[in-house]
C-alpha cells in the first residue's frame, strides 16, 4: 500500500516498509553512529533487521551524536574535522558541512525556535548557537557557560538544560537571570560522568530527565520538575541498567514507548549492540539490531509523511470540465467543475487517524490552533490526547488508525497541508500553500491557494476530477466516483457489486470504515482514488458564500451525495463533525525546482531526466 512513485529516493527504506500492515502507525528508521567508524548504520524501526547504511564517506570520520533538524534532515558532529554535517533524511546524501569551525563539537540539539544548539568538547569550553538566516547557518548569542558540556535538551515549556561531565551535574538556564541554575545537583543519586540527556517519559504524566551516567554504566532519571532522584530506589537515580551496558552515551525513546540505549561498551562484553530497556520499569529486554561494538550515537528518525502515504497521478492536462449544481440535476450553485490544465498528484486515500496524530505530536504540544477536537477520543473519532498544554501527547485508538480523521475544520485542513509544505517535522502550520498567520478562524474569501505551493487541500476541480473524469477518453465524466453512472451499493467493505461498485454510506455499516477497504471492482475512481463516494464528506478549496465546499458525501448521507451534481455549500470553514474529513494533493513544482528543495542545482536536472524514464515520472514533468 505504499507508494513507490514518490518524488524522494528512498527505495532502500521504503522496500522494507512494505512487510507492514496498510498505513503503518508510524514508520521509523533507527540510525546508529559506530565509533571510529566513517557510516550511520540503519536498522528498521520495528523489528531491528539491519538496513542498508544511511550514510558513508570521509564527512562521518569521528561521528558524534545527532539529531533532526527543522528541515527534518540530520544533522550529525564530526569530532575530527570540528564540524556539523547536514544529510538527506530520505537518501543519507551528504548536502552540506552547515559549521566547520567549532573544536570537537560535543552535544548537539535544536532548540523550538528553530536554532542549533552545539557544544564543544575541548578548551575554551562553551555553548555555540546557530540561526539559519536563509542562506547558511550563523552564529548568534548564545547562553554563556565556559565548563565542560556533554549534552542538551529542551523541556516541553521550551526551556534548556545541558549535562556537564566535569562535576556530574545538569543546569537550566534561568531567562529571568541569565544564568545557569543547577538542576542536577553534582553527583546527586550518584550520577558520575554525566554524558547525553534527553526529556522522556514519566509515570506521572510528566517529561521526567533521563541522563546517560557514564561511569555508572546506567541511564539516571531524575524528576522533570524538580531535579530529585527517580531511580531504583530513594537516592539513588539508576533507571536502565544490565544487559551488558557499558559507558552509556546516547539515548532515546522508540515508538514502542521503550528506552535504546547505545555506549562505548567494552568487546569483551557478552552483548554489544543496541539495547532495549522496558520504558516503564527501566529492565533490560533484549539487544536490538545487530551486534555493533561501541557506538556514540543513536536517533529514531521517523519516515516524513509524503514518502509513506500513497498518491495516484491525475493527467489528461488540459481537461474540459462540465456543469454542476441545480443545472446539472443535482444542487448547490451551477459551476463548470473538473478543468484542470496541469498534471497533479492526489492522496489515493482521505487523511487517516494515524496520519493526523503524527501531526499533531509535531505541531500539537501546546495546540494553539485548536487542531485537536475533544471528540476525537471517542464515538466515531480516533485519536486520544494526554498529559497538558505544553506536552500534550496524541495516540490513535486501537483498531482506527486507518480509518479517516473527523472533525477538523476547513482550517485545520490548510494548517496540515502548511506543515506537509514546509517539510513536516517542525515545520510551520502558518504559512507555506495558505497565509494563516496565527489567525485561527481567518475570514473566509481571505484565503487561497498560494503560487508554488506544495500540498494542499484538493481544490473542487482537482477533486472532482480525480472523483469523476474519464481518463484518456473524450466521453467526460462518470455520474459517481466508482467509475459508474448508477449509485454504489451501500454495503459493508469488501463489497460485492462488481458492477457498480460499493460504498460507505446510507449508515448502512453505521461506522467509518478504514480507507480502501472497498476492494471489489470498480469501487476506485477512474485514476484509482478510494472513497471519494461516503465515508466523510471532504473539504475543498471553493468558496461558495460564507462556506467552503464539501464533496461526496459521508457514511450517514443518502445516495444523491455521491452525484458528480452534487455540490455542497453547508461547510462554514471552522465546522467540525463526525462527518467531514479531507484529502490532500501534491502539487507540480515551479520549474526547474524539480525537486522542491527550494534549489536549483544539479539534484534538478537529475529529477527532471526521469520524465522520459518510464512511468514514474515527477509531478512536474509535461
Amino acid at each position: 500500500m505504499y507508494n513507490k512513485n514518490t518524488v524522494h529516493n528512498v527505495c532502500c527504506v521504503l522496500l522494507t516498509l512494505l512487510a507492514f500492515p496498510v498505513i503503518a502507525q508510524g514508520a521509523y528508521r533507527l540510525l546508529v553512529g559506530p565509533l571510529n567508524t566513517a557510516e550511520i548504520l540503519t536498522y528498521d524501526g520495528h523489528t531491528g533487521a539491519s538496513l542498508s547504511p544511511f550514510a558513508t564517506g570521509q564527512e562521518l570520520d569521528q561521528s558524534g551524536l545527532m539529531a533532526i533538524g527543522p528541515d527534518g534532515d540530520i544533522y550529525v558532529t564530526n569530532g575530527s574535522d570540528d564540524r556539523v554535517d547536514r544529510f538527506d533524511r530520505s537518501t543519507g546524501n551528504h548536502i552540506s558541512t552547515v559549521i566547520s569551525n567549532i573544536d570537537s563539537p560535543a552535544g548537539l540539539a535544536f532548540g523550538p525556535d528553530g536554532d542549533m544548539y552545539v557544544s564543544s568538547g575541548n578548551p575554551p569550553h562553551g555553548l555555540f548557537r546557530y540561526h539559519f538566516d536563509g542562506a547558511s547557518w550563523i552564529q548568534v548569542p548564545a547562553p554563556a557557560y565556559s565548563g565542560s558540556i556533554s549534552g542538551i535538551a529542551f523541556d516541553s515549556n521550551g526551556s534548556l538544560y545541558v549535562s556537564t561531565y566535569a562535576d556530574n551535574s545538569v543546569l537550566k538556564w534561568n531567562e529571568t537571570t541569565s544564568v545557569f541554575d543547577t538542576f542536577v545537583s553534582p553527583g546527586s543519586g550518584g550520577l558520575n560522568l554525566s554524558k547525553n540527556i534527553m526529556f522522556g517519559p514519566g509515570p506521572d504524566g510528566h517529561k521526567d530527565l533521563y541522563v546517560c551516567g557514564g561511569f555508572n554504566d546506567a541511564i539516571m532519571r531524575y524528576d522533570g520538575l524538580t531535579g530529585l532522584p527517580k531511580g531504583i530506589s530513594e537516592g539513588d537515580a539508576r533507571f536502565a541498567y544490565g544487559g551488558g551496558l557499558d559507558h552509556p552515551s546516547d539515548l532515546d525513546f522508540g515508538m514502542d514507548g521503550n528506552l535504546y540505549v547505545v555506549g562505548t561498551r567494552n568487546p569483551g562484553y557478552a552483548h554489544h549492540g543496541v539495547l532495549r530497556y522496558d520504558g516503564s520499569t527501566g529492565n533490560f529486554m533484549d539487544v536490538f539490531g545487530e551486534a555493533v561494538v561501541g557506538s556514540e550515537s543513536l536517533l529514531f528518525v521517523p519516515e516524513p509523511l509524503t514518502d509513506l502515504m500513497e498518491w495516484k497521478i491525475v493527467w489528461d492536462v488540459w481537461n474540459v470540465g462540465e456543469l454542476s449544481g441545480a443545472g446539472a440535476g443535482g444542487y448547490g450553485t451551477d459551476r463548470i467543475c473538473g478543468a484542470v490544465p496541469y498534471e497533479y498528484r492526489i492522496g489515493k486515500y482521505e487523511v487517516t487517524n494515524a496520519e493526523y496524530a503524527t501531526f499533531l505530536n509535531a505541531v500539537a504540544r501546546t495546540d494553539s490552533y485548536s487542531l485537536y477536537n475533544t471528540a476525537m477520543g471517542s464515538g466515531y473519532g480516533g485519536i486520544t490526547r494526554s498529559g497538558s498544554s505544553g506536552s500534550y501527547s496524541y495516540e490513535v485508538i486501537p483498531g482506527r488508525g486507518d480509518k479517516p480523521v473527523n472533525y477538523v475544520s476547513f482550517w485545520d485542513a490548510c494548517r496540515f497541508a502548511n506543515w506537509l509544505h514546509n517539510g513536516e517535522y517542525n515545520g510551520s502550520t502558518e504559512t507555506g500553500a495558505y497565509s494563516l498567520n496565527s489567525v485561527t478562524d481567518p475570514p473566509n474569501a481571505s484565503i487561497s491557494r498560494n503560487a508554488g505551493a506544495k500540498f494542499a487541500v484538493a481544490s473542487e476541480d482537482e477533486w472532482y476530477k480525480a472523483a469523476y473524469y474519464r481518463p484518456g477518453s473524450t466521453n467526460g465524466y462518470w455520474d459517481y466516483p466508482t467509475q459508474s453512472d448508477t449509485a454504489p451499493t451501500a454495503e459493508s467493505p469488501p463489497g460485492m457489486d462488481l458492477v457498480n461498485g460499493s460504498a460507505n454510506y446510507n449508515n448502512t455499516v453505521a461506522d467509518l470504515t478504514d480507507v480502501g477497504a472497498y476492494t471489489a471492482k470498480p469501487s476506485e475512481s477512474p485514476y484509482g482514488t478510494f472513497d471519494q463516494g461516503g465515508n466523510l464528506w471532504e473539504w475543498n478549496e471553493a468558496i461558495i458564500g460564507s462556506s467552503r465546499g464539501v464533496r461526496g458525501g459521508s457514511f450517514v448521507a443518502l445516495g444523491y451525495a455521491l452525484h458528480a451534481a452534487h455540490r455542497d455549500p453547508s461547510g462554514d470553514p471552522s465546522f467540525e463533525a463526525y462527518s467531514f474529513g479531507f484529502r490532500v494533493v501534491m502539487l507540480p513544482p515551479l520549474a526547474p525546482d524539480f525537486d522542491y528543495d527550494g534549489d536549483v542545482d544539479l539534484t534538478d536536472f537529475s529529477v527532471f531526466a526521469s520524465c522520459f524514464n518510464g512511468p514514474n515520472r515527477p509531478p512536474a514533468c509535461p
